[in-house]
Formats: C-alpha cells, structure tokens, sequence
C-alpha cells in the first residue's frame, strides 16, 4: 500500500532533471570562455592567430600536422634563398663565397611553382 505523501519516481522527470543540470554546467562554462572575433583583409593573418592560439593554449600539433608544418617552412625557407639569390643579381651583389657559386647555380634552377621534395 502506497502512502499518500509520496508519489512514484518518474524516469522521465529524472533524466529531464539530469539533463537540466548538465546544460546548466555547460552554460557555465560557455559564459566564462573568452570570445574573440577577428576580422580584417585575407592573407592578414587570422587563420596564424587562431593555430598560435592552439599551439599555445590547447595541445599542439598532432603528427600530421607537423609533417605539413615542416614542408610549409621549408618551402618558406627555399622561397628566401631563392629572393635573396634574385636580388643578388639584381643588385649586383658578389657572393662571399665562390664554393657557393655551383649552389646558387642549381638553386637558381629550381621552379618554386613545382612541387619540390626536400632532402634531410
């Protein structure tokens, strides 16, 4: 026999309460996380602040995003030498070196718009 004062557990009520609670902690969160919004030009570096954001705050890169970070730079680092050794001629600049004169050469040879493998 039930007693009048206490009425019977509804699962429902429950997991409605369970889930009230749950959106609750995460407003919580969501209202004490920092909302940027960046806008400006394209290439003014947006997309670089939001991956130095997840480098330093978050958890890095995962292997195959440094795979793709590692060839990014070295094609940054090919496209430099390959200004500097344009501009030396423009410029009329001598080389310090003249052991060098057969590295220019080949570097002067390269099409950066080909897809170019590196060597370690």
């Amino acid at each position: 026999m039930a007693l009048g004062c206490f009425k019977p557990q509804d699962p429902g009520r429950r997991a409605s309460k369970d889930l009230e609670k749950l959106v609750g902690l995460w407003m919580k969160h969501y209202n004490k996380a920092i909302k940027i919004l960046l806008l400006g030009a394209g290439e003014s570096g947006k997309t670089t602040i939001i991956k130095q954001m997840k480098i330093l705050h978050i958890q890095g890169f995962n292997a195959s995003e440094r795979i793709e970070k590692v060839r990014e730079i070295r094609a940054n680092v090919l496209e430099a030498i390959v200004s500097l050794i344009r501009h030396m001629q423009l410029f009329e600049i001598p080389l310090g070196d003249k052991h060098n004169l057969n590295s220019m050469e080949y570097i002067r040879t390269i099409d950066l718009k080909e897809e170019f493998e590196y060597t370690p």
